[in-house]
């Protein structure tokens, strides 16, 4: 655990802090901090907060240490749990956090600053995300996301690209950190959070920010487990917006199916029911039915 004399410019309007939680990535931690400290952004408060990896890791950290403003090493609560703890150390007016296998792009940070600079009432900024894969290769796959669409984020899971969402420290002030227990979905639940309590969102679907690297063992691959979790969270905080729980279930099989049709035409659209997304979501509301 080291902690070091931030080198930060003392204007807080600017200062941004970014998190990276990591644990047994010490294969991609590097690239990720590069991304960040080649920003030459003098107002970066760089934190990285790590759950006790034996590989590699906390080599490739103590390489670029000088450029860290504090880091540690520990066993965690997972990565929500991690996130959090950063934040707390954190002294930024704006914040974010880049997990430990994705990128920024060389201006993310300059353009971040500036855009709260030029906008100072909006809370929150998301820009586009692009897909790379395990060796940093660009994929077609870009998010953009033009408007905080509920139906889609309640009924078919959907979010934010995380990789690209900022936003003021006040927010988590005032409306609280990450939830602990969650550990696929503590974003949806946090930019809902903002949503509800009318955060000032702005979209920038066309300004990619970040990258999202994709590989196969990147925990939001659990498709299962993180639509599962989803459905926790719309479950717990907000039914009140949707209705009865087994209208609720059929709403957001009847969305998926539309999408599937959207996507993939009517034989696919009514092939293999349940598919893995539905199945999830029965799983998770028949649990809370017979509970």
């Amino acid at each position: 655990m080291r902690l070091i004399e931030s080198m930060i410019n003392n204007d807080e309007a600017k200062r941004i802090s970014i998190i990276t939680p990591s644990y047994q990535q010490g294969h991609f931690l590097e690239d990720t901090i590069k991304s960040v400290l080649n920003q030459h952004c003098p107002y970066l408060e760089y934190i990285i907060i790590d759950g006790g990896s034996v590989d590699q890791t906390l080599d490739v950290i103590k390489k670029y240490e000088s450029g860290i403003s504090y880091w540690a090493s520990e066993q965690d609560k997972g990565q929500s749990h991690a996130i959090n703890k950063g934040w707390r150390k954190s002294t930024g007016q704006i914040i974010s956090w880049l997990n430990s296998d994705d990128l920024y792009l060389n201006d993310t940070l300059k353009f971040v600053i500036d855009y709260f600079n030029k906008y100072p009432k909006c809370d929150v900024v998301v820009g586009a995300c692009q897909r790379i894969d395990e060796n940093g290769k660009k994929l077609d796959s870009i998010k953009r996301v033009k408007e905080f669409d509920l139906n889609s984020i309640i009924y078919n899971y959907n979010s934010l690209p995380q990789p690209s969402v900022f936003f003021k420290k006040s927010l988590i002030e005032k409306y609280g950190l990450l939830n602990n227990n969650l550990h696929y979905s503590m974003d949806t639940e946090l930019f809902l959070r903002f949503w509800f309590n009318n955060a000032e969102i702005h979209f920038i679907p066309n300004k990619i920010l970040s990258y999202e690297r994709w590989h196969s063992k990147q925990k939001s691959r659990n498709l299962f487990l993180s639509r599962k979790e989803k459905a926790y969270v719309i479950h717990k905080y907000f039914e009140q917006h949707l209705g009865g729980r087994w209208t609720n279930l059929f709403k957001m099989i009847l969305y998926n199916r539309k999408l599937s049709l959207k996507r993939n035409g009517m034989i696919r659209c009514f092939h293999g029911f349940p598919n893995g997304q539905e199945k999830s979501m029965i799983n998770y509301f028949s649990e809370m039915f017979f509970l």
